[in-house]
């Protein structure tokens, strides 16, 4: 008697193998099945007996495949737990996972979730593999982590691992939750954030520095990014009313900015013209469904707007009609009349040239008359004022009429230095400007211009102004 498979053997109760022999009649044969060898496949076997010349089979029997066992595995209070499923519930906080099965695997990159994402060092989920009983540790698991800005609501998918030499697969459950209704979740830097969107006067994009002063320009538009539970949300635009002490909401005419709303709370806001000097601001306001906001909390007394991480609120900002020089004339400390705005130099060539200026587009020039320029009694001082500066000024330099520096002494002009000083409006908001006292009598001027030239912390030129006297 023979068996086809070795995994089949003929032994009796005592361990022994049992043969037939001589006499024909019935016999029993016990029959043993060892697990050696054993795989993902049921196996079969034939029993032969074989009598003289004679063979035939006697018997067919079948081993049944083993279960195929995988096993997903995450730390918790540092130890390896073996776990159902993945659920992902707090934000910004990644979680390690791994694999072990009775049979070679890897993990099927395309069955990863988008929102799905590695935080870890090389390793990555999508690259985890593993051998038959390979036991899992720390060094064969991946941190991973759910996308904030796609938790705007519940997530849940599946991560497959694969055999490596059949088409067996096996996947685990991969669950994330999401914001809850109410809250509101802000995408970006907390320093960026904080500081709002900010627009030049055409509504070209403009960047701020965290913790400096610095802008510069930008050719991507201003994005604002919040998660908030189903994406469901309400805009509002308020501002700060200065003569009432209170938040008001703008009128819809007046919003001054364009929205398009894309999915999962990104928003793209442009700003329009501002055809005005004044700098503008308002607040955007993200309001979830069934949400009471109180929006004077977010302004202190003086109206300043105070950004939370985990409130519904962002600062919109635009500056003022960019460019020109305001001329005040100031008859106490609180007191400044309004003489006008200069105009621009219709040839700037050799200005620029002479004065090695690489700002040509805010060159501008006031001719005084006598009742302009001379003093009066008391206090009397002419400003100078640049106006809607996007890098600010941070220092100036004199010129005379033959392009020769003075640093910041006027002589045929005045018998004192040029000094920095401030213009300031009805509610004593302040102005950075240029002013001129002790001027010498109009009729004993002898220079044709005087030229100011104001530049920024990097000693680069932001505008320059002319002064000139009046033929009139």
């Amino acid at each position: 008697m023979a068996s086809n498979r070795q995994w089949l053997k003929f032994i009796d109760n005592k361990g022994r193998f049992q043969s037939l022999t001589g006499k024909p009649g019935e016999y029993i044969v016990k029959i043993t099945v060892t697990d050696g060898a054993l795989g993902f496949v049921d196996d079969e076997a034939i029993v032969e007996l074989t009598m003289g010349e004679l063979t035939q089979t006697v018997a067919e029997l079948t081993r049944s495949a083993k279960k195929r066992v995988a096993k997903m595995f995450t730390m918790e209070n540092g130890e390896i737990k073996e776990i159902d499923e993945f659920v992902d519930e707090t934000f910004a906080r990644s979680e390690l996972i791994g694999f072990e099965a009775n049979f070679d695997w890897r993990v099927d990159p395309e069955s990863i979730p988008e929102w799905l994402i590695n935080t870890g060092g090389g390793l990555k989920i999508q690259n985890l593999s593993g051998e038959a009983g390979q036991v899992v540790d720390f060094s064969r698991m991946v941190y991973i982590d759910t996308k904030e800005e796609a938790r705007y609501s519940d997530l849940e998918s599946t991560v497959t691992i694969r055999a490596i030499n059949s088409d067996y697969t096996y996947r685990f459950p991969i669950k994330a939750t999401g914001i809850e209704a109410g809250s509101i979740k802000w995408i970006g830097s907390a320093a960026i954030l904080r500081g709002g969107l900010l627009w030049d006067d055409k509504g070209n994009t403009l960047k701020k520095v965290a913790g400096t002063s610095d802008i510069y320009p930008s050719d991507e538009p201003n994005i604002c990014h919040v998660i908030v539970r189903d994406n469901k949300f309400t805009l509002r635009f308020m501002e700060w009313d200065s003569s009432n002490r209170k938040v008001v909401e703008v009128p819809e005419g007046k919003v001054w900015v364009d929205v398009v709303r894309r999915e999962g709370g990104l928003l793209t806001l442009k700003a329009k013209d501002n055809l005005v000097r004044s700098q503008r601001k308002m607040v955007v306001f993200f309001v979830p469904e069934n949400t009471e906001i109180d929006y004077n909390s977010y302004f202190n007394k003086t109206g300043v707007f105070n950004f939370l991480n985990t409130g519904y609120g962002m600062q919109l900002e635009q500056y003022g009609l960019s460019g020109g020089f305001g001329i005040s004339r100031q008859k106490s400390s609180t007191s400044f009349n309004s003489l006008g705005e200069g105009v621009e130099v219709e040839d700037v060539t050799e200005i620029a040239e002479r004065l090695s200026l690489t700002k040509l587009d805010n060159i501008y020039e006031h001719s005084f008359t006598a009742e302009e320029w001379n003093m009066k009694t008391g206090m009397d001082r002419l400003h100078v004022a640049p106006l809607g500066l996007i890098t600010p000024w941070n220092s100036f330099d004199v010129y005379n009429s033959d392009f020769v520096r003075l640093g910041v002494t006027a002589p045929g002009w005045s018998s004192k230095n040029l000094v920095r000083g401030n213009v300031y409006d009805e509610n004593y908001n302040p102005t950075p400007s240029v002013y001129i006292d002790a001027r010498i009598p109009f009729k004993d001027i002898r220079e044709s211009c005087l030229y100011i030239v104001f530049r920024d912390s990097a000693g680069k030129d932001v505008g320059t102004f002319v002064i000139r006297k009046s033929s009139n």
